[in-house]
């Protein structure tokens, strides 16, 4: 696309669906995309968090983590935020299969 808009045809017309064409706008903006590097960047610090947490247990839970207080499994709040992290991945990755298909 040479002028960086592919909903607009060579004469100028727009040839996408107004809601496409906002999506679009949405996922290929750099706010959206800083937006999407910070949550990346979220991600990476709880699974560093979640690893150290795990880590804690060990020699002492090595045949029994189930058992280990520290344990990551037994932090609700890690499984709410992987499931809210997953949730922002999956929409992302759905708006841009609807806006670039």
């Amino acid at each position: 696309y040479k002028h960086g808009k592919p909903w607009v045809n060579e004469k100028g017309e727009v040839i996408w669906p107004w809601f496409r064409v906002w999506i679009a706008c949405i996922v290929r903006s750099q706010t959206f995309e800083s937006l999407m590097g910070v949550m990346i960047l979220a991600n990476v610090a709880l699974i560093v968090y979640e690893t150290n947490a795990d880590a804690a247990c060990y020699p002492e839970f090595l045949n029994d983590l189930a058992s280990c207080p520290h344990a990551s499994g037994k932090m609700f709040w890690t499984f709410v935020s992987n499931v809210v992290l997953q949730v922002i991945y999956t929409t992302e990755c759905a708006a841009r299969g609807y806006a670039e298909r």
